[in-house]
């Protein structure tokens, strides 16, 4: 059995700031970036980037207001952002970064587990909520407190054959549409494109 009740003062410590407008109109785009978006396990000096990377965030910023969650630090978070130059991108912007400061625990099976509970979003924006909101990440336990929400990928390894986002951005283009996401079961995403 997991515990997820979180109290809303804890939430509410954790305060986000804005680095790029929001678009009203949007839905919520969370994504984790090692292991996700990036690979920084290599000898490389620039993390290595998942295949389709700049087309993927391109394709679906139409759509999705974007942020990062990390369980890095904030600093670990904008170094990697500028190696890379996303943050400076015409073509997407993301509104916010979160860092590992934001992520709380839970018992799961008498150990203890971190996750990113949506929660510490929601509280700081209230545009945002299960509605609209989607987590992408390649550790599941991280949206433990969020099953419903939660998107689990494949982990990045580096392979150049990666077309993880290539069908995602596909995945997420479909449900854009959706009034209320609470409707759809996101660990069925692959059979949709």
């Amino acid at each position: 059995m997991v515990r997820t009740r979180i109290s809303a003062r804890r939430t509410q410590l954790y305060k986000i700031k804005l680095i790029n407008r929001i678009r009203r109109s949007k839905k919520l785009l969370v994504l984790d970036l090692d292991h996700t978006l990036i690979n920084d396990d290599s000898d490389e000096v620039v993390p290595v980037t998942r295949p389709y990377l700049r087309r993927f965030l391109t394709s679906v910023y139409k759509h999705y207001n974007l942020a990062i969650w990390s369980a890095s630090s904030m600093k670990r978070i904008k170094r990697v952002l500028k190696e890379l130059a996303l943050d400076k991108d015409q073509r997407f912007r993301f509104s916010f970064l979160v860092c590992h400061k934001a992520m709380r625990s839970v018992k799961k099976g008498g150990k203890c587990v971190t996750t990113k509970p949506l929660a510490v979003i929601w509280e700081n924006f209230c545009r945002w909520s299960a509605k609209n909101t989607i987590i992408i990440d390649d550790k599941g336990e991280n949206f433990l407190r969020n099953p419903r929400e939660g998107l689990k990928i494949k982990r990045f390894e580096c392979e150049r054959r990666d077309r993880e986002l290539r069908k995602l951005s596909v995945y997420l283009r479909k449900i854009s549409k959706y009034r209320d996401f609470r409707v759809l079961n996101h660990k069925k995403w692959k059979n949709c494109y």
